[in-house]
């Protein structure tokens, strides 16, 4: 797993409010958040996790989503649309 702490004045980004207000809607799929800091926010369900990061420069936003159950290749990672696809069921 990479390295998910954040340097000195990344909380004067108010990253962690701004990505739980903007991933808010993905608790009517079952998510919840798990992690919570100023430049990392993690969502997860029994079988899917959504990270949400805040890179080094104001326009290095991003984010990683998949399956938390590993194939034998490693983590299973999909987007977040085709997660979207699948439905509420799904993904609780």
């Amino acid at each position: 797993m990479f390295k998910t702490e954040a340097g000195a004045n990344r909380e004067l980004l108010a990253f962690e409010g701004a990505a739980l207000g903007s991933f808010n809607f993905l608790r009517s799929y079952g998510l919840k958040p798990v992690t919570k800091n100023s430049t990392f926010v993690r969502y997860q369900s029994k079988q899917v996790f959504v990270n949400v990061y805040h890179g080094r420069t104001p326009e290095d936003k991003n984010s990683r989503s998949g399956a938390r159950k590993r194939t034998p290749h490693g983590p299973r990672r999909t987007s977040l649309a085709s997660l979207k696809s699948t439905g509420p069921c799904a993904m609780s």
